[in-house]
């Protein structure tokens, strides 16, 4: 065969199998690209989402021992209302004591 006086080659038959190949690889990068987007995205997301999760549980774990030292700081108030009562009562019965004892001084020193 010539073209204009040009000897050509004779063109070889492109297989179906070279076709289904190129359409199969290039359906499996669109598909691998895509899979890459929907992991990067999953791990931005999940990295948020755990950073507040863990914020919460700290949340949640301080409330907790704020609502357990609570008892504990009104049971120690107690307490120290407690021993400043029976402080109290104490200086008033020494009080009374020291008094009579000062009265019965007096009487005697009256007698005499």
């Amino acid at each position: 065969m010539a073209l204009m006086g040009i000897p050509c080659k004779p063109v070889p038959k492109i297989s179906t199998l070279f076709f289904q190949e190129l359409c199969i690889n290039n359906c499996s990068a669109k598909f691998i690209g895509g899979n890459q987007k929907i992991m990067t995205t999953f791990m931005d997301v999940q990295g948020k989402r755990q950073a507040q999760m863990y914020e919460e549980m700290e949340q949640k774990q301080q409330q907790q021992e704020q609502q357990q030292l609570q008892p504990q700081q009104s049971h120690a108030a107690a307490l120290k209302q407690q021993q400043l009562d029976q402080l109290e009562q104490a200086n008033a019965i020494i009080a009374s004591k020291t008094d009579a004892q000062s009265a019965d001084s007096n009487s005697e020193s009256a007698k005499s």
